[in-house]
């Protein structure tokens, strides 16, 4: 019963996402944030398989781009993507503006890239604990020494794990 419940109120969520209403937004930002949790749950297993390896992301970065097109209705241009593959180490600053963002820059995640976020989206379930398994690094933005200790923990995974890291 709840599983019907839950798929008709996807299917009318997908009919609103598609047609011009004055709740058209705020169906999309709700399918957004469920498409969030429902990919955390999704790939939390390849967490559990593969513990702290950025290459995990690929299976993200593979599969959220049909979802901004398809299900959310945005489409990506992608400028100069190239210029996201690196060999080695890095750090890759990014000024987004909502968690919309986060979607969007799955269309040039760089290879073996980890994310440095908010700690308090550690304690989101599933994302957190999918994130967590992922690799991300976790700041707590209100306590300046902790921050500066994730940072300095961000630095040596990008020397030992030879690995980029993303700021959001």
């Amino acid at each position: 019963m709840l599983l019907e419940v839950t798929l008709l109120l996807l299917v009318v969520l997908l009919v609103l996402c598609r047609v011009e209403t004055p709740i058209q937004y705020s169906a999309k930002m709700f399918m957004f944030y469920f498409f969030c949790l429902f990919l955390a749950t999704v790939t939390l297993p390849l967490g559990l398989v593969r513990p702290f390896n950025p290459e995990n992301h690929k299976v993200l970065s593979f599969i959220v781009p049909y979802l901004t097109k398809y299900i959310l209705g945005i489409t990506v241009e992608v400028r100069d993507g190239h210029n996201s593959k690196l060999n080695k180490p890095f750090v890759l600053l990014l000024n987004h503006q909502s968690s919309l963002d986060a979607f969007i820059m799955m269309h040039i995640w760089p290879d073996r890239c980890v994310t440095i976020m908010k700690r308090v989206l550690m304690y989101v379930f599933p994302f957190g604990v999918t994130a967590t398994l992922f690799g991300c690094i976790f700041i707590d933005r209100g306590n300046r020494n902790n921050a500066q200790s994730s940072l300095e923990h961000a630095g040596q995974e990008l020397k030992n794990r030879n690995v980029g890291v993303l700021f959001l």
